[in-house]
């Protein structure tokens, strides 16, 4: 099972080998290690909503609150959150809520674990072939807006992709 989204951080180590989790469907969640450099990666699916037609098995489903409750971290730990696409279509409030409790959920953890690496991907432009209406960057710039103010009191990395695709 070779995942393009483990393929494209590979090249932090020569030896990453993928795991097969046994899982079905196109958003499967991927596991790859590197026993010698103590390296793993994980990649999962955020829970709903989930914009699409594709396969996937809703048992899998996982909100990162969760995940993140459930997170020990350490100074060896780096959890990287990408909140937005998938919420344009939905009212601000949606995108909103969902983002304050990534914040809780986040500032607890970093409360248990205070060395843990905690980065907040902002939302980015997108390509528009289709339903321009719902998907537009005028809601993807709102939602970018809201993440930078949400997350402003906490110790964590702000990747700013808005500046970064919008160049």
């Amino acid at each position: 099972m070779n995942s393009s989204k483990i393929s494209q951080i590979a090249y932090l180590s020569s030896a990453l080998k993928s795991v097969d989790l046994h899982e079905f469907g196109n958003f499967q969640n991927q596991f790859a290690v590197d026993l010698h450099k103590n390296i793993n990666i994980q990649w999962q699916k955020h829970g709903y909503p989930l914009i699409g037609s594709l396969t996937y098995s809703v048992k899998a489903i996982e909100y990162i609150v969760r995940v993140a409750d459930r997170t020990g971290g350490e100074k060896n730990t780096v959890i990287v959150i990408s909140l937005g696409q998938h919420f344009r279509p939905f009212p601000i409030d949606v995108f909103t809520r969902r983002a304050l409790s990534v914040h809780d959920a986040v500032q607890r953890l970093l409360l248990r674990s205070p060395d843990t690496v905690v980065i907040i991907k902002a939302e980015n432009i997108r390509e528009m072939h289709s339903d321009v209406e719902r998907f537009s960057d005028f809601h993807g710039y709102i939602q970018y807006l809201a993440i930078k103010d949400i997350f402003q009191d906490l110790n964590v990395g702000i990747i700013d992709a808005w500046d970064i695709t919008i160049v």
